[in-house]
């Protein structure tokens, strides 16, 4: 009973990130959004039993790729407009 209880949050949460990391405007925070989705990804592999699987995902996915990406974006230095009565060319 608890095991499914806690797949469907796990459920809920996963959706929510992937839904936040394509609407999210600042490209940090779709980044920190990804990195949580697949954090809480491994947190269902690991409650289904499969933790090899599991620390797999952390070390591939969120140690490799995730900070990569982190790592562009931050060098690359994407300047982030509110929208506001300003237009920027």
């Amino acid at each position: 009973m608890l095991k499914e209880i806690v797949l469907s949050s796990i459920s809920d949460i996963v959706s929510m990130m992937c839904l936040f990391s394509f609407t999210m405007k600042n490209p940090v925070y779709t980044i920190f959004a990804f990195i949580f989705l697949i954090l809480s990804m491994s947190v269902s592999w690991y409650s289904l039993d499969v933790p090899v699987f599991s620390f797999m995902l952390i070390i591939i996915y969120v140690g490799a790729i995730a900070i990569l990406f982190l790592f562009m974006v931050m060098l690359l230095n994407i300047k982030i407009y509110e929208r506001s009565n300003v237009t920027v060319f």
